[in-house]
């Protein structure tokens, strides 16, 4: 808006300028037209022309002052342009790690079920309830080894997320999640795979321990569910340094 006025402004006088000249320049070829001037009439006509140079200088020298502030104002523009920018991506950034933005691509899946035909007699109803600290233990290696987003059973995990078990069913975010599970997460598919697969890990620990069963497979487009809650502070607030 800014360079738009400046331009109609500059084209205002510009406008202005031509018909001054050819006001001025008319009138000395219409007296010229009535016959021979006098010396006296002469003498006028080159005031008149003199003036009209002077006026038109200084309207040239007004419309270069003006197209240096177009140029400051398309620089200010730009900047303000680059800025904004620059702080839409700041944000999307903020939003995708504290888990506002729903997330896709390249990763791995793994699936955790209990074993076929068997039934399991305690406390909880499932070996992977019971068992829970695998499941920690696998988003744990997870995030050691580059994920950048993870989801179990479309539950978002962040900084916050808890998880423990309940009779029937895992508690992540505070929503019940019953078996099979499904760890999915988006990263360099083969690094987390690796870091999964490492001699007498958390694969061997599962295998050692539990009849749980563990399949992993790695997937070209993965995609992690935004987190549906909103998060508030009621006791923590930013700390404010005065340099």
């Amino acid at each position: 808006m800014k360079v738009q006025k400046k331009n109609i402004v500059m084209g205002g006088l510009l406008m202005i300028l031509g018909l001054v000249i050819a006001m001025q320049f008319q009138t000395v070829k219409n007296t010229a037209g009535e016959g021979l001037l006098s010396t006296q009439k002469a003498q006028q006509q080159m005031k008149k022309l003199e003036i009209l140079r002077n006026e038109s200088q200084s309207l040239k020298d007004r419309l270069a002052i003006i197209e240096k502030e177009i140029k400051s104002y398309e620089l200010s523009d730009a900047d303000e342009n680059l800025i904004t920018k620059n702080l839409q991506t700041e944000l999307r950034k903020y939003q995708e790690i504290a888990g506002m933005k729903s997330l896709e691509g390249p990763g791995l899946v793994v699936s955790i079920s209990d074993p076929q035909g068997e039934s399991y007699s305690g406390q909880y109803e499932s070996q992977i309830i019971y068992n829970y600290m695998f499941i920690i233990d696998i988003i744990n290696i997870l995030n050691g080894a580059g994920a950048e987003a993870i989801t179990i059973n479309d539950q978002r995990i962040l900084a916050t997320t808890e998880i423990y078990p309940s009779a029937r069913s895992l508690i992540v975010n505070s929503v019940p999640v019953t078996p099979p599970i499904n760890i999915a997460a988006i990263g360099d598919s083969k690094a987390l795979e690796a870091a999964l697969n490492i001699n007498y890990g958390i694969l061997y620990e599962i295998k050692k321990f539990s009849s749980i069963q563990v399949n992993i497979r790695k997937e070209n487009l993965v995609v992690v569910p935004s987190y549906n809650r909103i998060q508030t502070f009621e006791f923590a607030q930013p700390v404010i340094r005065n340099n």
